[in-house]
């Protein structure tokens, strides 16, 4: 039996109230496949808490990884922030330069939490650190 009619009689059973799943052969229907997501509702589980040395001093098992500092602003470059676990202080390798999204808000002598993506490529510090933090969201002032 054509198709058409085989639709065109189970529209007008439909219409009449009637069950059409005896009277319609099983097939399988075609719905085509979405691509994968990888948004959520919920958002991305946030990484452990660590200070900026604990990152800086063992980088090779940070490399690449999604990071949550905790530290000070010692100072502000062109382009990037240099972050410590000390308030003040002088400037060493093991000092984490910052780049990204809300650099411009972040004050000297206040503390803060970073997050983003810890990378060995695209900055030239310096402090000649050759990692820096490329940040996924604003610094957030911890009270």
């Amino acid at each position: 039996m054509p198709k058409k009619i085989i639709f065109t009689a189970a529209f007008l059973l439909l219409a009449a109230g009637c069950n059409t799943s005896q009277l319609m052969p099983q097939t399988k229907s075609f719905i085509p496949a979405s691509p994968k997501s990888t948004a959520t509702s919920a958002p991305l589980e946030a990484p452990s808490l660590h200070t900026v040395g604990q990152v800086t001093r063992h980088a090779a098992g940070f490399i690449k990884q999604r990071v949550r500092v905790q530290g000070y602003m010692l100072k502000k470059e062109n382009g990037y922030i240099i972050f410590s676990d000390e308030a003040v202080g002088a400037i060493n390798q093991y000092d984490m330069p910052v780049k990204g999204l809300g650099i411009e808000t972040v004050e000297p002598k206040h503390k803060y939490e970073l997050q983003g993506l810890f990378l060995n490529t695209g900055l030239s510090a310096s402090n000649h650190n050759p990692n820096h933090l490329e940040l996924e969201i604003v610094p957030k002032l911890i009270q």
